[in-house]
């Protein structure tokens, strides 16, 4: 649980005795709440997935993954690097959210020397496929540089709406 939940978490149960059950706010904040620890859930997942096929997996630390960095996992193996942003909702991605992840991805590559002598990738990893016709004909188009994959929990995982 990052540090703003855990903030919100220990606030909200401190103020919950005050709101009726089915309030708007008591419903908002739990949804908030579960969301993100679906979120998380789902990062856990796709990490044991990859370091079960061999891939060396870095989870950018919460400090590291500010709202406006989308990368969730880094995976390494042999001479390839795959970014990762992992995608439980059931939001399509569109071309721009895909032109986004490509640009924020380039610019941690930039900042990070290591990342020279591989072979880089974005990937979206996907509980379920959620795609726009645009931004599946972008993948389509640029297959050398981003992919998706659908992988599905074994338990479920709550899709958010």
């Amino acid at each position: 649980m990052s540090s703003l939940s855990r903030i919100v978490s220990d606030m909200f149960n401190k103020w919950k005795p005050n709101f009726d059950e089915n309030s708007t706010f008591n419903t908002s904040i739990s949804n908030f709440l579960n969301n993100e620890e679906d979120d998380l859930s789902y990062r856990d997942f796709v990490t044991e997935h990859y370091r079960n096929k061999g891939y060396t997996v870095w989870t950018p630390s919460q400090k590291e993954r500010v709202e406006e960095n989308p990368i969730d996992l880094v995976i390494k193996k042999d001479q390839e690097i795959i970014l990762i942003k992992c995608k439980t909702d059931q939001v399509d991605i569109d071309e721009e959210a895909l032109l986004d992840f490509k640009a924020q991805a380039f610019d941690l590559i930039t900042e990070h020397q290591i990342f020279e002598n591989y072979k880089i990738k974005l990937r979206y990893s996907l509980a379920s496929f959620v795609m726009n016709e645009l931004a599946f004909e972008y993948i389509q188009d640029n297959q050398q540089l981003i992919d998706y994959k659908v992988l599905k929990p074994i338990r479920p995982i709550k899709m958010v709406s």
